[in-house]
């Protein structure tokens, strides 16, 4: 089993004690919680390897979250949450999002590409994806995906929303396409063979990091994927 551990701090990178951790897996009830010691410091143990949603709140301070790949091939670096002061509240789907501000950015998108500037409609969905607001971001990307213009950017972000909900197969399909469109772009290769490595493909997983180490060598995947042929290799 895999385990996340790291530290969560206020705006000022001073540690806060008694901080709730919460490791939730998207498309399962698998859920973990920790609380952070007296320098700040978590650990969650007993992760099962694939994707999962980290939480990190405490009174007085806005809660963050975030998705993170726990394998246990290797362990995952530490993690560090830090905390805005702020109004505390449940952290949902929507909790803190202006929907209203959503609905806007969707209308925005439409326009711009029946405008013809995909350009700058894309902008919206990745600005979206960098929110953390998925269901837009997948809205707008979508509908890119459609056009002439698509990039690989485009299907890879697309294979990241389907993701991190949970939708390996319908990922690989996207990290796929983002491959068939720049074959030589290290990313969605990597994501393949971690798509692989959930379903225990060890060869299929294998002969993906292969091709990324063929086409994109200098890049910051290629790396990884020289540690997790190593560890494919002692298995």
């Amino acid at each position: 089993m895999g385990r996340v551990g790291g530290k969560v701090t206020d705006d000022d990178g001073n540690p806060l004690v008694g901080a709730a951790l919460v490791a939730e897996q998207p498309g399962t009830s698998a859920k973990y919680e920790a609380t952070t010691d007296e320098d700040g410091r978590y650990n969650i143990n007993g992760l099962r390897g694939g994707d999962w949603l980290i939480t990190a709140s405490m009174d007085g301070y806005l809660p963050t979250q975030g998705n993170f790949r726990v394998t246990t091939l290797s362990r995952v670096p530490p993690i560090t949450f830090k905390l805005e002061k702020g109004v505390e509240g449940p952290l949902g789907a929507l909790s803190g999002v202006d929907t209203t501000a959503i609905q806007a950015d969707l209308q925005t998108a439409d326009l711009l590409f029946n405008a013809g500037q995909y350009a700058a409609a894309i902008g919206v969905g990745m600005t979206n994806l960098e929110k953390g607001d998925f269901a837009a971001a997948e809205v707008t990307l979508a509908a890119a995906a459609e056009t002439a213009e698509a990039s690989a950017e485009v299907f890879y972000n697309l294979g990241e929303v389907k993701f991190i909900s949970g939708e390996s197969d319908v990922a690989a399909g996207w990290y796929q396409r983002a491959v068939d469109k720049d074959p030589a772009w290290g990313k969605p290769l990597f994501k393949l063979a971690l798509v692989a490595l959930n379903k225990e493909d060890y060869e299929g997983a294998t002969q993906y990091l292969q091709k990324l180490q063929e086409v994109d060598p200098t890049s910051a995947e290629a790396q990884q994927a020289t540690a997790v042929l190593q560890q494919l290799a002692n298995r």
